[in-house]
């Protein structure tokens, strides 16, 4: 693919979109984004510092104190036991075997004395004289006391110990056998034996004593620090310790991720605005919509305002509290779009900016109010203005506007000094005043660099001190006085089917000045009674006629006309027939009336494009056939009209322009109207005089002779 292709084909639109997308979103985002912070442990912050926006953290300070609180927590968190199964099997066991040796003893010792020396080791934890006095118990009371130490210790066993307290086992174990009434060796006995098998049989348990600590853990509040939004994380002159640190640094991290995701929405948003307009114009202005330079144009508008707005952002402590938002200047956009496209478009792309820098101000529906109405009455106010001292009337209109909105505003935020509604006001009414005069500044280089012809130019067109006009006047006055009519001709109708009045009137003032070049061959243009035509083949003649469209093209390029008034010299035949001399070559020379022959006695075009254009051809025909006709009845020009206006539409040179037949009706109404009052038959007064005179001359006569 060349590269000329390329620049024109679908591949450079779509990588315009997308650059004019990225560059709108990187401009609208851009207030949010942060600035880089970049601090050491220790350094002496060089100002201070603002949250973009709340946060909770957990500093170094927080986690040190979570720390201390956690220790203390685990420390005061008793440890989970568990029975050791082993351990009561083990004690019972002992109860057995106690109760095994201590009867075999007394069955040994029966009928002896008593000798120490013949206690078995497993009794020797038995005080002697309580042993000695255990001999005596019989069979019932040894089976009590076995029965009354399995029970008590199996109690103990269940409940659980941790630690041996003799005194409180005794005095537990007092309390369980109180009932059974068993006398005090038998009491001392039982107990002197639990308290020798008994062992402690509770032994930690690591894994739900883990858990319990987890779960003293996890209830546990944490040490965190909250920063609301706009208040300080360091101030001017502050040493920075690593709490600064951990701050600055979840900030940053935290922007990051909150900057992806909003940078996400305002590309949609903006996606969206620029889909919308795309497809405005698709539906509404196909014209515009297929030529590249008028995208150029919009964003290139587009983005002088907001870059104007976001440069505004850095203008803080505005004397008198004057807003920054209120300093936009919106209105340059409307102005310019209205002369340079269209109004509906200023309109539209307003309402675009006003969205966009709303989005821009984080400023809501109040500053879209004010930006979106400021737009709307600028667009308004400068509909069908054409001068220059319009433009300026305009940026009066809108600053005495805009205090009203401001005022809407301050009512809005509830602002009661009269300090904020006068230097608002003040700002935004000369807002509206510098940004007419930007425009008359700045218009004559969007003029030259998109190459669009604007209402101030035209004006300047249409003064007839013009060089080329004044050429026309001197050296074919009657195509002058022809192109003067045609101009007036064409603005009126114009104006009756709401197309350019003012385009319409100077493209019929250029549309002839190709004739300069050989003004005598023009009929309107012959004086003296010669034709210089009368000398000529047909086809020469035709040749001559056709030529002043391309003669005409010519002087537009070397006057540096604008491409849409060199547009009519050249359709303004459209591929119309030269007639007169078609019809010569056909008597004269035998030519086969026919389409081919025709063709070479057509005039090369093109046909007009756009209604303005049709109107200065249909306008260029009537007036011409008009002028040579002479005198004529209403009713015989009405029948002028209507023929001339058949063998346009018959012929098919309106077919690219657009009109409609309602339209083609109005304009030959209007045709009609203006004709009938220049051309129609007069009264010849000087036969009139004559007339009177001799029946006067009779009537004195008559009397004389009386």
């Amino acid at each position: 693919m060349s590269l000329k292709a390329w620049l024109t084909g679908p591949a450079m639109n779509w990588t315009f979109a997308c650059l004019g997308l990225l560059l709108t979103s990187f401009l609208v985002f851009s207030p949010f984004t942060p600035h880089p912070i970049s601090l050491k442990l220790g350094d002496l912050s060089p100002h201070t510092v603002l949250a973009p926006h709340s946060i909770t953290i957990e500093t170094s300070s927080d986690q040190l104190r979570t720390s201390m609180l956690i220790e203390k927590v685990l420390f005061q968190t008793p440890p989970v036991y568990r029975q050791d199964p082993t351990v009561n099997q083990t004690v019972m066991n002992s109860i057995d075997t106690f109760f095994s040796d201590y009867r075999h003893y007394r069955i040994k010792t029966q009928d002896k004395p008593f000798q120490i020396s013949e206690i078995p080791p497993s009794l020797h934890f038995l005080d002697p004289d309580l042993l000695q006095s255990a001999r005596l118990f019989s069979n019932d009371t040894i089976r009590l006391i076995d029965y009354s130490a399995r029970q008590s210790t199996q109690w103990f066993l269940s409940n659980g110990i941790l630690e041996i307290t003799p005194e409180k086992i005794s005095t537990q174990l007092d309390s369980m056998v109180s009932h059974l009434h068993l006398s005090d060796p038998e009491r001392s006995f039982i107990s002197a034996l639990i308290l020798h098998v008994i062992t402690p049989n509770l032994v930690v348990d690591a894994e739900k004593s883990d858990l319990a600590k987890a779960k003293a853990i996890a209830q546990l509040p944490r040490f965190k620090t909250t920063l609301l939004k706009d208040r300080p994380v360091i101030f001017e002159g502050e040493v920075v310790t690593p709490d600064h640190l951990d701050i600055l640094n979840l900030l940053r991290f935290a922007s990051h991720k909150s900057e992806l995701k909003r940078f996400g929405g305002f590309l949609l948003i903006i996606a969206f605005l620029f889909t919308f307009f795309e497809r405005f114009l698709y539906y509404f202005s196909s014209k515009i919509h297929s030529s590249h330079k008028y995208y150029w144009l919009v964003f290139l508008i587009m983005f002088l305002v907001l870059s104007i707005a976001r440069a505004l952002m850095f203008l803080k402590g505005l004397p008198f509290g004057v807003s920054p938002a209120f300093l936009i200047p919106i209105p340059i956009s409307s102005v310019l779009l209205s002369l340079l496209v269209t109004p509906n478009i200023a309109l539209l792309v307003g309402t675009v900016l006003a969205l966009l820098i709303a989005l821009m101000y984080d400023g809501g529906l109040s500053l879209f109010f004010f930006l979106f109405m400021t737009a709307a009455v600028t667009t308004f106010s400068i509909f069908k203005r054409y001068k220059r001292r319009d433009i300026v009337a305009s940026g009066y209109i809108v600053g005495f506007f805009s205090i009203f909105s401001v005022s809407i505003i301050g009512l809005l935020d509830a602002q009661s000094s009269l300090a904020w509604y006068v230097p608002n006001g003040v700002a935004v009414f000369l807002t509206g005043v510098l940004s007419s005069m930007i425009v008359l500044a700045v218009i004559p280089y969007f003029e030259s660099g998109f190459q669009i012809t604007t209402s101030q130019s035209l004006l300047e067109l249409s003064n007839l001190d013009h060089p080329l006009l004044k050429r026309l006047m001197l050296r074919a006055p009657g195509t002058y006085q022809h192109s003067l009519m045609v101009g007036n001709l064409a603005e009126a109708a114009a104006e009756a089917i709401h197309a350019n009045p003012l385009l319409a009137r100077v493209g019929g003032y250029y549309h002839d000045i190709g004739k300069i070049k050989r003004p005598q061959f023009f009929i309107e243009n012959q004086h003296s009674g010669d034709n210089p035509h009368n000398a000529l083949a047909p086809r020469m003649s035709k040749i001559l006629i056709a030529s002043h469209t391309q003669e005409g093209a010519e002087l537009a390029d070397k006057f540096a006309l604008p491409a849409v008034i060199k547009r009519f010299i050249m359709t303004h035949h459209g591929t119309s027939l030269v007639s007169f001399f078609y019809q010569q070559a056909v008597l004269s020379e035998g030519l086969e009336d026919s389409e081919e022959s025709k063709e070479e006695f057509r005039y090369s075009g093109p046909k007009p494009s756009s209604k303005e254009e049709g109107i200065v051809m249909l306008a260029d025909t009537i007036e011409a056939s008009l002028r040579s006709m002479g005198k004529l009845t209403s009713d015989q020009i009405e029948s002028v009209i209507e023929s001339l206006f058949k063998d346009k539409v018959n012929d098919g040179q309106l077919s690219e322009c657009a009109l409609t037949f309602k339209e083609l009706d109005d304009i030959r109404q209007t045709f009609l109207r203006i004709s009938q009052s220049i051309y129609h038959s007069r009264m010849d007064y000087q036969s009139e005089v004559s007339l009177l005179n001799d029946t006067h001359n009779a009537e004195v006569k008559g009397q004389f002779n009386v």
